[in-house]
């Protein structure tokens, strides 16, 4: 008489991988104290959030949006200006919104002015499941936490996530850096740049 053991059901075998990095678009914003004159020379100075240019520059995908106060002086429109012209000089395209009229206009707090843009932000998935069996595993299946590390590091670590939706095509000032870079690389020269530890500046040069 032969004995047949019996045999392990491993019940519903999920063959996908449940830890997908995915992404979705968001809104950036900050605020920013009203550009104001400091010079002789009528320039005007105005500090941003340390980082908020690089962020946009690294994952923009829309215009920066600016936001003046409801009611402004003539001294605040010509402040307004000040600043998207240094803007449009740093590469990055603007739109000063109308706050009648912009419906996705946000009135900044007093002596303010508001930046925005839209730009993609991962979603990573949660670790944490132990439910599945580490020692008795006759199917030969991966862990249910398999993946799920490697796969969350990948997300945090993504220079722009919008790369996932949709990856940008270099043009205009990327493709223009990029020769600049190669020809560096080529040439044996540093083809990175020291962040300074502080950075100040004047219309032209708005400190961030």
């Amino acid at each position: 008489m032969a004995l047949v053991g019996a045999c392990h059901n491993p019940g519903d075998i999920r063959s996908d991988n449940p830890y997908q990095v995915s992404v979705e678009k968001k809104t950036f914003r900050t605020e920013v104290p009203m550009p104001r004159v400091v010079h002789q020379d009528g320039r005007r100075r105005v500090a941003l959030p340390r980082g908020f240019l690089a962020d946009y520059q690294r994952r923009g995908r829309s215009p920066m949006r600016i936001m003046p106060p409801p009611s402004r002086t003539a001294e605040d429109i010509e402040a307004v200006r000040a600043l998207e012209r240094w803007l449009g000089d740093q590469g990055i395209p603007t739109e000063v919104l109308d706050p009648a009229t912009a419906y996705d206009y946000v009135p900044p707090m007093a002596g303010h002015v508001g930046l925005a843009f839209r730009a993609y932000a991962a979603v990573v998935p949660v670790c944490g499941d132990w439910s599945g069996e580490a020692g008795f595993n006759p199917t030969g299946l991966p862990h249910t936490n398999f993946g799920c590390a490697v796969n969350r590091n990948i997300g945090l670590m993504l220079s722009d996530p919008g790369d996932l939706e949709r990856a940008r095509t270099a043009a205009g000032y990327d493709a223009g850096r990029i020769t600049v870079i190669l020809d560096k690389y080529r040439q044996g020269e540093v083809t990175g740049t020291k962040q300074p530890e502080l950075e100040e500046g004047t219309a032209s040069e708005v400190a961030e």
